[in-house]
Parts: structure tokens; sequence; C-alpha cells
């Protein structure tokens, strides 16, 4: 009986010993993690300040939210972004590459949102009315997947989805 209550002794002091442990692993973790931690908050604000700047002042990408937002038929949007057939005219390349950049603007977002997880999807928020009208627009999804923009396309239709919720 006394080695039973000698190991029973001895299984209690590995135990203590092991949380003892952990609890000095986890508090050397936090001295360490502690002062990124406000950097985070901090590069999440920068970003999407940067983004939102971006999309406001741009005029790049502000040529490209109008055609976005439907002010320009479908086919015109179609027509530019071919990737087979005639040549494009200067005028719709110099559109096209407007497109692009908001396109890549906003596949920032989706990336922030969806694989850095540095900016929640609340935080995103703001960016809902882009990536709700990239949705209305079907010549895009050929587009985006031959472009390589599919963390765009994947998170538009995501958005697409919640909005429909919502609804």
């Amino acid at each position: 009986m006394s080695s039973f209550l000698h190991n029973r002794w001895i299984d209690g002091f590995v135990i203590f010993s092991g949380l003892a442990v952990l609890a000095s692993v986890v508090r050397a973790l936090w001295k360490l993690l502690k002062p990124l931690i406000p950097a985070r908050i901090q590069k999440r604000s920068e970003v999407l300040l940067e983004l939102q700047q971006e999309l406001k002042t741009n005029p790049s990408i502000l040529k490209a939210t109008e055609l976005l937002a439907g002010r320009v038929p479908h086919a015109t949007i179609e027509g530019i972004l071919r990737t087979i057939g005639e040549p494009l005219s200067a005028t719709e390349l110099s559109l096209r590459q407007d497109l692009d950049h908001l396109f890549g603007l906003l596949q920032r977002v989706a990336i922030a949102v969806n694989v850095s997880k540095l900016v929640s999807r609340a935080e995103a928020e703001c960016f809902s009315w882009y990536f709700r009208e990239i949705q209305k627009h079907p010549i895009l999804s050929d587009y985006f997947y031959s472009s390589g923009f599919l963390d765009l396309w994947d998170f538009a239709q995501s958005w697409a989805e919640k909005f429909e919720m919502e609804i």
C-alpha cells in the first residue's frame, strides 16, 4: 500500500511539474507576442485606410468603378475583357487596365480577410458594394479565372450569398 501512495505522490508531482512548465511556456509566449498585438492592430488600420484612400482618390479606380456600377452596358465590359478576338483599341486597353487595377485592390481586400486574416469580414463591410457589383457581371467569372483573381471571385461570391441570406 505504501508503494501505491508513493506512486500517486510521484504522479501528482509529475503533473504539477508539467503544469508549471506549461505555465512558464505560456508566459514566455505572451511576452514575445504581446508587443506584436498593437502592431497588428496598427497594421490593420493602415491597410484599411490605404485601401479606402485608393478607392476614393485613384483616377484609374474611379473610372473602373463607373464601369462596374452599370453606367456602361455589360456588352462593353465583355468587349473590354475578352481574351480572344480582335485586338483592343487604346481606349479599351486603358479601361481594361483600370479594371485590373480595381480588381487587384479588391483582391488585396479578399486576401486580407480570407488568407492573412488581418482584416475581419465586419471590417471589410465598407467594401461590400464592390463585391456585390462584381457578382452582377457574369463575364467576370471567366475573366477572373483566366487572370488569377480567384480569391477575389470566391470572396465576392461569398459576399453575394451573405447578402442574399440577409434579404
